[in-house]
Order: structure tokens, then sequence, then C-alpha cells
């Protein structure tokens, strides 16, 4: 995916007058944009595919987005914003099918894994509660026990790294 084929595709999009198909070369820019660390077209892009997603209910575009944002937030460290954003992105990829639920799960697994790997396990155990929390009271817009079930192990593994790393600082400072 580059950006200039990103720009063909809605250039086409726009001619045809395919909203959806608009709506998704807008996404692909914001990702493009922000791979490159280009965040002024990145939000420029956002705000334009936001608007057309939102308003004509594309759900899998919103959850790209949702993703993108919560990644930005992540770089910058913003924990509460980049857990806000994964959930919030998880909500529209219930909205618009399984396998856009999957993928979002595996990208916050992949986070999950980089926040334990790096000494942030505290920060892990943060997100996987969030999680929880915003399954239990219904922020999926449905009870997801294999949402639940799959967070709950997260969060037991993000504990046990807590006690380990506590552990390791314990016999450092004796």
């Amino acid at each position: 995916m580059t950006r200039v084929g990103a720009e063909a595709r809605l250039a086409a999009a726009r001619a045809a007058g395919d909203a959806y198909a608009e709506a998704r070369a807008l996404t692909d820019l914001v990702i493009i944009a922000h791979r490159q660390r280009d965040l002024p077209s990145m939000v420029a892009y956002a705000e334009r595919a936001w608007e057309l997603a939102e308003s004509k209910c594309y759900h899998d575009q919103l959850a790209r987005l949702a993703v993108a944002f919560a990644d930005v937030a992540y770089l910058g460290q913003d924990y509460p914003r980049c857990y806000d954003h994964y959930a919030n992105a998880c909500a529209y990829a219930v909205m618009a099918g399984s396998a856009e639920l999957r993928a979002i799960i595996a990208r916050i697994d992949e986070v999950l894994a980089e926040l334990l790997a790096t000494g942030r396990a505290a920060i892990a155990t943060a997100f996987c509660e969030l999680l929880l929390s915003y399954e239990a009271d219904g922020g999926l817009g449905r009870a997801d026990p294999t949402f639940a079930k799959h967070f709950r192990a997260r969060l037991r593994q993000a504990k046990e790294q807590v006690k380990a790393d506590l552990a390791r600082v314990a016999v450092h400072l004796n």
C-alpha cells in the first residue's frame, strides 16, 4: 500500500461517487501517513475519513481509524487515550464482523507483548483491566465471553510479569 496508490484509489472513488471506496482510501492514507510520521497529513485525512465513515456507518473503517489513533497514542506513551481508542476499535469491529474483531485483538496482543517485553507489565495490566471492564459494562454492544476469556488470560499473564518484575527488583535491593 503506497501513498500514490491510495491517492489514485481516492480519486477514482470520488469520480465514481463510491463513498465506501472513498472512506477506505482515506483510511489507508491515514495509516500510510502515520507510518511515514506525517502527522499533518494524517490529521487531515483522518478528519475526512472519520466524518465520511461515521456518516455512512462504515464500522470497519471506523475500527481501522480507531486502531490508527490508538497506535499514535501508544507511540506517544499516552496510555489512557491508547486504551480508549483500542476499546472503541473493538466496539466498531463487533459491528463490522468477527474477522475485524480478530484483527484488532491480534493488534492489541502485539501491544501487550511489547509492553511485557519492555518492563511495562503494570501498564499491560491496566490495559487488560480496562478492556475487561469495557466488555462487562456493555461497551462492545453485547456480551462477548470469548473476548473476556482472552483478556482475562492476558491479565493473568501481565500480573504474573508484575510479580516477577517486583521479585527481581527486591533481589537487586538486597
